[in-house]
């Protein structure tokens, strides 16, 4: 008899041991599917942009809401853009703000893990006042899951335009 509960026992073990496993299963598919649906387009801040020329690293002025130049002359920045590989392609997504009627014109490019140049793409936000976003699409060839993407931009002068921020998607 005692045998028997024995055998019935483990039995009832390996059933809630095969159960548990299950859940644990699940709740990481669960896991992996949510971590993906939130990671669908990732902003980065306009303070990401660096001076493009190091000389003129003193007249790019920072904000917590973006980067603009303080030099008499327009003035070059660049950054990183961070996303997500995709087997769709890619939208970068530009935004910024002008005083007055102002021109700031960027380049989006895509390189590949050994520095082939797969795309490059121009947007300019022309004779603008206020607020503006501009954005460039890139096909699945050239942004493959081992596509780096920069942006450069040219800034208006004397504080004139602000950039907010870079998105891809």
């Amino acid at each position: 008899m005692a045998v028997l509960e024995t055998m019935s026992s483990r039995r009832q073990h390996m059933k809630i041991m095969k159960a548990n496993l299950v859940l644990t299963a699940l709740a990481l598919a669960a896991t992996a599917v949510a971590t993906n649906v939130g990671a669908t387009q990732l902003n980065s801040n306009g303070s990401a942009f660096q001076p493009y020329n190091a000389s003129q690293a003193t007249v790019i002025d920072y904000f917590g809401t973006g980067v603009r130049t303080i030099a008499s002359t327009p003035t070059y920045v660049v950054a990183s853009v961070d996303h997500n590989p995709s087997t769709s392609g890619q939208t970068v997504f530009i935004d910024g703000t002008h005083s007055g009627s102002q021109t700031t014109t960027c380049s989006v490019l895509s390189y590949n893990y050994n520095g082939t140049i797969l795309s490059s793409q121009s947007v300019n936000a022309t004779a603008v006042s206020g607020a503006w976003e501009r954005s460039v699409r890139f096909t699945p060839a050239q942004s493959t899951n081992w596509a780096y993407f920069s942006v450069l931009c040219l800034l208006p002068a004397n504080g004139a335009g602000v950039l907010l921020g870079v998105a891809a998607s």
